[in-house]
């Protein structure tokens, strides 16, 4: 029996190296508490440019993806680095959690009311504290996107919907080796991808609600390096084509161009694996 961390936290950037020490970014809410248990997970070949922002904030550890894992191969995106990180943690830590890069954090003080606030150190160890309270029966929880916790008045919603910021019990993940971000072709909305993937087998998530995130839509960086309009679209559509009754597709109006989106029926798919009895 391997002895694991408790936990830690992976941010994975890719090309955003000067963003990091210039703009808004997700490093800047870390907590001194839990900077020193941070990972900053970067390609070998940007290890070097991403020194500075190691400098930056003190305690930030670099974790590097080795070049054999992305050079000559026609595609390596942020569905192929979750999975990178997914396999180095559940290994090392019992519980773990990974947030994007470009994130600015909130947190609401009372459920009832639609009133965010920056988050705190303090608030932001809360949140942690929240995404490590996973076990086998709910082994994957997030924090909600500000716009889908507007209107919510519980502390969380189980079986919905949550990107960007994702907590993971190690056991589940280590003896569930079907579910990981990338193991079908698609290439984008690889998170929702296991999301569903979790739900229509019937393993139970959790979205918690005080606390949340913003992120910047087509920020330099990250994915939109190779995300075309027509590689995301192609992405929605085989989303929809596996899961045909769960996911509609609609045209994107509020982001000026010719983006194909979704409609997810996420109560429907756990549902679905209950035969109509949750």
């Amino acid at each position: 029996m391997r002895n694991k961390e408790e936990s830690a936290l992976f941010v994975p950037s890719y090309k955003r190296a000067n963003r990091l020490l210039t703009k808004i970014n997700t490093l800047q809410w870390i907590s001194p508490e839990w900077m020193g248990k941070t990972f900053l997970v970067v390609r070998e070949d940007e290890k070097d440019v991403y020194s500075a922002v190691q400098a930056k904030y003190e305690g930030l550890r670099l974790l590097t993806i080795p070049k054999t894992e992305y050079l000559g191969k026609d595609f390596f995106g942020w569905g192929d680095t979750m999975d990178w990180i997914l396999s180095y943690a559940i290994l090392k830590f019992s519980r773990f959690v990974i947030m994007d890069d470009d994130l600015k954090l909130s947190y609401r003080r009372e459920l009832k009311n639609a009133i965010w606030e920056p988050m705190t150190f303090q608030e932001f160890n809360e949140g942690m504290a929240r995404l490590l309270e996973t076990y086998d029966s709910i082994p994957y929880m997030g924090w909600r996107e500000r716009q889908f916790s507007d209107g919510h008045t519980e502390e969380y919603e189980d079986n919905a919907r949550f990107i960007h910021v994702f907590g993971f019990y190690s056991a589940f993940f280590e003896a569930h080796l079907e579910y990981r971000y990338r193991n079908t072709e698609q290439r984008f909305m690889t998170d929702l991808k296991m999301l569903l993937s979790l739900l229509v087998n019937g393993v139970r998530t959790r979205a918690w609600m005080r606390f949340c995130h913003d992120d910047i839509p087509d920020a330099p960086g990250g994915c939109s390096v190779m995300r075309s309009i027509e590689a995301y679209n192609d992405s929605a559509v085989l989303l929809h084509k596996t899961f045909p009754d769960l996911v509609a597709l609609r045209q994107k109006t509020n982001w000026g161009d010719a983006r194909i989106g979704t409609i997810i029926s996420w109560r429907k798919a756990l549902k679905r694996a209950f035969h109509g009895h949750v």
